[in-house]
């Protein structure tokens, strides 16, 4: 009897020790990578958000692929990095006629490849008195790719709700 309780307490030391020396369950690599690029989108996106409340043209640029497209409520559009960016300059230019206030961002990766982020917004357009002309709410989706590492917009869908 001795001899098996003693085995049992061996047992049971050997699994203890055995557990806290065991190395830590991780998730598999696809995982780790897929949050780790989600975590890097999550970035990237304050990035681009921060760079049209700032107002910083340089930032903003370092978010656009070279083939980005602008999409427009009207289904207008504009194509291309440089051209993105030069509208942008003059809207950044004259800042004080309008205000993008964000109000929901929801974001979705897939592959570590591609993703779509959700912007909500309300747009506010000011006389330059400052009086506030008029308002609209909407929604900017971004579509992602990544490359070298880095997320990059590829495409920004306006749709004005109301």
């Amino acid at each position: 009897m001795l001899t098996t309780r003693h085995s049992l307490a061996a047992a049971v030391l050997a699994a203890a020790a055995l557990l806290t020396t065991a190395p830590p369950v991780t998730a598999a690599p696809a995982e780790q990578q897929a949050t780790g690029c989600a975590r890097q989108l999550e970035a990237r996106v304050d990035d681009h958000l921060n760079a049209i409340t700032e107002r910083d043209l340089t930032a903003y640029a370092s978010t656009l692929h070279e083939d980005v497209v602008l999409i427009f409520p009207d289904g207008s559009s504009v194509e291309g990095k440089d051209a993105v960016v030069a509208l942008h300059d003059q809207l950044f230019t004259d800042g004080d006629s309008w205000r993008q206030d964000f109000l929901d961002v929801d974001s979705t990766v897939s592959g570590c490849r591609t993703a779509w982020t959700r912007v909500e917004y309300t747009y506010i357009a000011y006389a330059p008195d400052g009086t506030e002309l008029g308002r609209s709410h909407a929604l900017f989706t971004l579509t992602w790719t990544r490359e070298g590492g880095t997320w990059l917009v590829l495409a920004d869908q306006n749709t004005k709700i109301s």
